[in-house]
């Protein structure tokens, strides 16, 4: 196979690492069962927040700071629905506004006192975040499918990956990986089976489609679908940091991964992992062995990522050859930094592209 130039579209150094931080999109800072009386302390984007609810229930998320003298809100209480500084008790609602100043007999008519705010939107058990502070957004959140629908049953679970974004997503969306990472348990060496990739670039993302590709080999696949012959089998990449794998059986069965990723620094992502399934056996049966292999799988990937990390920092930089099996690398990348710069590209028609693999 012909070796294609490096991916990068910039010239690679010592120092170059593959980093996109896009702030114009919405994160999951928690799952909502960690937020109850108390304020909770999260990093996305490189940014510290704090995160709490008011008096009504609602979620709100501020600036880690207070804007009276610097000191972590994390670090304070809530109170009657407010959330309370620990240096010197300042009292900040919901919008941010500053409603107690210990010692002041009243707050001012016209305060301006504020704490720096990021808009929330609670949904599928996970607060979620806008990475600009005091903006209006005008999307939603993702929404996870199946979540809700009849016939499905979910799990959920947070990981912690360190690495970059960009390699972590194309981790999710890489097939070649499987038969040495997950040998045995999903998948064994490859048999040399020719199958047809279909690449398809989406508004927001991109998707593969395996044609008349086999069952996986290996434990997993064995036991949650055992008498599957073919599947169809896509991966997804969903901006910002979105990374999903769907596989559907014979007999209307169906496993979908959604890694949706949070990046808490350059090499920290905060993971959060829904699977909905519909396997034929009773969910709950179904549940402790899904949760089983896919959690050892991610764990596997985890410590992969790390690995590769490490010896990007070793070496002060990274570097990249390519070949065409390395599907969505290179797309995922430009897009990433396209959406960094506002500058995103929609295609201008339906666009696919097929190639021919061996799995």
């Amino acid at each position: 196979m012909e070796v294609q130039k490096p991916y990068l579209s910039l010239p690679l150094t010592k120092t170059h690492i593959s980093v996109a931080r896009l702030t114009n999109y919405w994160y999951i800072a928690c799952q909502s069962k960690e937020l109850r009386d108390k304020p909770v302390a999260r990093t996305v984007l490189g940014i510290p927040l704090v995160l709490f609810r008011g008096a009504d229930g609602k979620a709100s998320a501020f600036l880690d700071r207070c804007p009276h003298r610097n000191m972590p809100l994390s670090q304070g209480r809530i109170v009657d629905g407010y959330l309370e500084c620990s240096y010197h008790g300042w009292q900040f609602d919901g919008s941010g506004a500053c409603q107690a100043v210990p010692g002041l007999c009243s707050i001012p008519e016209n305060n301006r006192i504020k704490a720096s705010t990021y808009s929330v939107v609670e949904q599928d058990g996970f607060v979620w975040i806008f990475g600009n502070p005091d903006a209006e957004p005008t999307t939603l959140p993702y929404q996870f499918p199946n979540v809700n629908e009849n016939g499905y049953s979910t799990w959920r679970e947070e990981f912690c990956y360190e690495s970059t974004l960009l390699a972590a997503l194309e981790n999710v969306t890489d097939i070649p990986h499987t038969a040495f990472v997950h040998r045995g348990l999903f998948r064994s060496e490859p048999k040399k089976k020719q199958i047809t990739a279909v690449i398809r670039r989406q508004p927001n993302g991109i998707e593969t489609e395996y044609v008349d590709e086999p069952r996986p080999t290996g434990l997993a696949a064995r036991i949650i679908a055992p008498g599957a012959a073919e599947v169809s089998h896509f991966d997804r990449f969903i901006l910002p940091s979105i990374g999903q794998v769907e596989y559907r059986f014979e007999k209307n069965y169906s496993l979908l991964v959604t890694q949706a990723m949070t990046p808490v620094s350059d090499f920290h992502i905060r993971n959060f992992v829904v699977v909905t399934y519909r396997l034929g056996l009773p969910g709950w049966l179904m549940r402790p062995i899904v949760k089983l292999l896919l959690s050892s799988i991610i764990r596997q990937d985890a410590a992969v990522l790390k690995v590769q990390s490490d010896n990007i920092r070793r070496f002060g930089g990274e570097q990249f050859m390519t070949t065409e099996i390395d599907l969505l690398g290179s797309q995922i990348w430009l897009m990433l930094q396209q959406a960094e710069r506002g500058e995103l590209r929609q295609p201008k028609e339906f666009t696919e592209k097929r190639i021919q693999i061996h799995v």
